[in-house]
């Protein structure tokens, strides 16, 4: 096949990945089962196809980017496996869909033929992406509802989640900076790459997340490791840097003014400051423009290797280095009153106390306090209690309530890449991870690649490391525009760098490494896993459509309403979700008998969940104390420190009981923590 097709076929091969990105970067980042389980199909079925055993229109890959598939593939079906000893094996089911869906993205492009020109246009096709997405939050923010998009007084748009939000960003800030500054990419795509790089910077910058900004150092580390020409990405750096120190007081305003108000109070202060905040980000990026379009005119006229090009590089990186070690000293300095040593102390424990919020006025970064110590203290519980195996995929959520001294969060998530790993997963399944990590590693050397490869490589890696440090101490796995953009990103570095010698992204026909890198029986039980894989999502996203569905539209058809509901327990029967809303719906329909037994059919699904013993305990109010006070019981053992139950016990017998609705109230007061956000 000649160059010319080959890039044609990977280019068409690839389209949907990029497609699906930008519908998840638009659309909560993928978060909800229904907006990610039809992706994962389509991703998975043409990972299936392009390792179909025979002949391939591509080279076999080498044997380290075969053993990471093979380890990524060897994790999906240890995920699959826990389902067995899950306490609720309905989340660890979905869970393994996820994990399935994040294997297809990097199988399928690590199976292609990458070219640098493909590679490239990957990269900057993945910051267009990003860039598009930030464009139409800026206009939402602009001409939309403000307060709508904003959580704790913090940007939750797109993804609705903020630190998802600042990892999307960096993401693809950190590419566009990379390329912008490469002379291997075309001179009129460099301006805006840098552009794009400053207004990403400082959309993550608006949405102030404490782990981006304590994970930054590491990434910038990543950064000058893994990309050559260290002087250059230095001097480039100072146009993006240039436009967030230009925005950065408009850009924290939102948050320092709004913080500690409600209501219309908030509305009134908020949406001023966050349209004077969106009028500044664009000024911004149309300052880096500028200043990009002379550096690069100017970087051009500048012989590659001349004296000159070797001064200027060393004067901006020492401007560069000595202005943020000299800004980092002093910001440190300040923020400690001199005190760096007591200030630590006192830091640990406001991180150890949830409660512990920024002062009015004072912008979300002058506070630690959070609930992560409590998701660690407990995840680690956790793998000591099951060091092996773990508890099962996406099984954290009910053993936390169980376990928490934390009153104020009822999370779903570790918070951390590492934990989660080792609590759901255990040594055995974070082992693979790490096998993974060092395939991919191995596979991305190479101590002679063509001209201009190293630095795209790195700057498809980057992604990763962002996803990597930045989740370790958050919830990004659970993202899918994260996960897959990072993995996807990774696969073509891989692949790109994958031969010893040839045009990037080939292979010599009939080499024995090629021939031995994985033999057909271990292809066809990847493909035939993949396709057991899709049919299993299928399954699981038309019955969750058809709960939807049921959910609402029971209010003009409920007999129809309870069909779909049937039809969704026969696709998915390890799920209790139709049962909560058969129960629910019931319940409504003053239904009793039917309602009690929906309820108890979901708490004999998962028997750890609290949910369906409160929705039964209130049910059991019309019939009595004694069944109520008994289901509410069980619930409270489940979730010790939750409100809303020990409100519903002691109103037990009264003339007043807690009833459905004015429990709802309160449960969807807290209904983002119940999602961990």
């Amino acid at each position: 096949m000649s160059d010319r097709r080959q890039s044609l076929g990977t280019a068409l091969a690839a389209f949907p990945l990029g497609a699906l990105v930008l519908w998840w970067a638009l659309d909560g980042g993928g978060y909800a089962p229904a907006v990610w389980l039809p992706g994962a199909i389509v991703l998975v079925a043409l990972a299936a196809l392009a390792w179909w055993p025979g002949p391939a229109p591509w080279p076999a890959p080498a044997r380290p980017l075969a053993l990471a598939v093979a380890a990524l593939a060897a994790f999906t079906a240890w995920s699959y496996l826990s389902t067995l000893w899950a306490d609720v094996p309905g989340d660890a089911w979905l869970g393994s869909h996820r994990t399935l869906l994040y294997l297809a993205a990097f199988a399928l492009t690590a199976r292609l033929t990458w070219t640098l020109p493909t590679a490239l246009a990957a990269g900057i096709a993945f910051v267009a992406i990003a860039t598009v997405a930030a464009a139409v939050t800026l206009l939402r923010l602009r001409h939309g509802d403000v307060t709508g998009m904003f959580i704790d007084v913090r940007l939750a748009d797109p993804t609705g989640y903020s630190n998802a939000d600042a990892a999307l960003w960096t993401m693809a800030a950190l590419p566009a900076l990379v390329l912008g500054a490469s002379r291997a990419t075309p001179w009129a795509l460099r301006p805006p790459l840098l552009a794009a790089s400053a207004l990403l910077l400082e959309m993550s910058l608006l949405s102030q997340s404490r782990g981006w900004l304590f994970t930054l150092p590491v990434v910038v580390v990543a950064l000058l490791v893994l990309t050559p020409g260290r002087l250059r990405i230095a001097v480039f750096s100072l146009v993006p840097l240039g436009a967030v120190a230009f925005a950065r007081t408009d850009l924290l305003a939102p948050y320092d003014k709004g913080n500690g108000r409600l209501g219309s109070a908030l509305a009134q202060v908020l949406n001023p400051a966050v349209h004077h905040a969106t009028t500044t980000a664009w000024l911004g990026a149309l300052g880096a423009l500028v200043v990009g379009v002379a550096l690069v005119l100017a970087d051009r006229r500048i012989p590659h290797e001349s004296r000159i090009a070797r001064r200027l590089a060393a004067i901006g990186a020492i401007v560069v280095v000595v202005g943020l070690a000299g800004g980092g000293g002093a910001a440190a300095l300040v923020a400690t009153h001199g005190h760096p040593i007591a200030r630590l102390n006192h830091a640990w424990s406001d991180f150890k106390d949830p409660a512990k919020t920024a002062a009015a006025g004072a912008n979300h970064f002058t506070s630690l306090g959070s609930g992560r110590y409590d998701f660690w203290r407990v995840a680690v519980d956790l793998w000591r209690a099951h060091p092996v195996g773990g508890i099962g995929q996406d099984n954290f959520a009910e053993p936390y309530v169980r376990l928490r001294a934390n009153s104020l969060e009822e999370t779903r998530w570790v918070h951390s890449l590492p934990l989660r790993l080792l609590t759901q997963n255990g040594s055995v399944g974070a082992l693979l991870f790490v096998a993974f990590v060092l395939g991919l590693g191995i596979a991305c050397r190479r101590r002679d690649p063509p001209p201009g490869w190293r630095t795209t490589r790195s700057a498809l890696l980057l992604p990763l490391v962002v996803w990597m440090a930045h989740g370790s101490v958050d919830w990004l796995w659970e993202v899918p525009v994260l996960s897959v953009a990072a993995l996807g990103l990774a696969g073509i570095a891989a692949a790109g760098c994958r031969t010893a010698a040839g045009p990037v992204g080939q292979e010599a026909a009939g080499s024995a490494p090629a021939r031995a890198a994985i033999r057909i029986p271990a292809k066809a039980a990847l493909v035939a896993g993949a396709l057991l894989g899709s049919a299993a999502m299928a399954a699981a996203f038309v019955s969750d459509r058809e709960v939807n569905r049921a959910a609402s539209t029971w209010g003009r058809n409920p007999s129809q309403a309870f069909g779909r509901l049937s039809v969704a327990r026969r696709l998915d029967p390890l799920s209790d979700r139709p049962y909560l809303i058969e129960g629910l719906i019931a319940a409504e329909l003053g239904r009793r008998s039917r309602a009690r037994t929906a309820f108890e059919n979901a708490s004999s699904r998962d028997p750890g969940d609290w949910y369906p013993r409160l929705l039964l305990g209130l049910q059991e109010m019309a019939g009595g104390p004694g069944p109520a006070r008994a289901a509410l019981r069980g619930a409270r053992r489940l979730n010790p420190l939750e409100p809303v139950i020990a409100q519903a016990l002691s109103r037990v017998g009264t003339r007043h009981p807690l009833g459905f609705n004015e429990a709802q109230q309160i449960l969807i007061g807290r209904a983002h923590r119940r999602q961990g956000r």
